[in-house]
C-alpha cells in the first residue's frame, strides 16, 4: 500500500493544520525586556514607552511591557494599580468613570508618602489580559490588583465605588 492511501493519511493532515492554527491564533511568544530597561521603578516609569497622552492617563500593559511592570523592583513610596477589564463588559462601562476619577485623583500623584501609579490591561491587549487573568486566577471584570512594598499583586476585593477605593488606597 503507498502512503498517501494510508487511511491515516487524513489523520496525519488534521493533526498538522490544527497545529498550524493553534500556532497562529495563540499568543506570540514573549521576549524579556528587562534588560531593556534597566533603570530604577521611577526612571523606568517615566521612560518614553511609559508616556501617554497626558501625565494623567494610565499605561496601556501590552507584551512589551508587561513583564516590566509586574517584575520591577517596588519602593515603599510607590503603589502600582492594574486594571483589568473587558470594553463588552457591562460593569466595566459603569466602572469606567469610577477608574477615570481615581486616575485623576491618584494617578503619578503624592498622596500620604505613596507615589501612584495606575496601568490597565483591556481589549487592546488581549493577550496580556488572558496571561493576567491567568496568572492572578482572575474570574470576573473589573478587577484592580495593587501592588506595593515589593510585593505580588494582589486582587482589590471591596466595592468598585469612588469613595470605597479612594479611602483603601489612602490607607496603603
Amino acid at each position: 500500500m503507498k502512503w498517501w492511501n494510508s487511511p491515516y493519511l487524513f489523520l496525519i493532515i488534521a493533526i498538522i493544520l490544527c497545529l498550524l492554527a493553534y500556532l497562529v491564533v495563540s499568543p506570540p511568544f514573549q521576549q524579556k525586556t528587562s534588560e531593556k530597561y534597566s533603570e530604577s521603578m521611577e526612571n523606568y516609569l517615566y521612560h518614553e514607552s511609559f508616556q501617554n497622552e497626558g501625565d494623567d492617563y494610565p499605561l496601556e500593559i501590552d507584551l512589551a511591557n508587561f513583564d516590566d511592570v509586574e517584575n520591577t523592583k517596588l519602593t515603599k513610596s510607590n503603589v502600582v494599580v492594574i486594571l483589568v477589564y473587558d470594553d463588552n463588559c457591562p460593569h466595566c462601562q459603569n466602572f469606567k468613570s469610577t477608574w477615570n476619577s481615581l486616575i485623576e485623583t491618584y494617578n503619578r500623584k503624592v498622596v500620604n508618602d505613596k507615589t501612584f501609579y495606575f496601568f490597565q490591561a483591556g481589549n487592546k491587549n488581549a493577550n496580556v489580559r488572558y496571561q493576567i487573568e491567568k496568572k492572578y486566577d482572575i474570574k470576573g471584570y473589573p478587577t484592580i490588583l495593587i501592588s506595593q512594598n515589593n510585593q505580588p499583586f494582589y486582587e482589590y476585593d471591596n466595592l468598585r465605588d469612588f469613595a470605597v477605593i479612594s479611602s483603601y488606597l489612602k490607607t496603603l
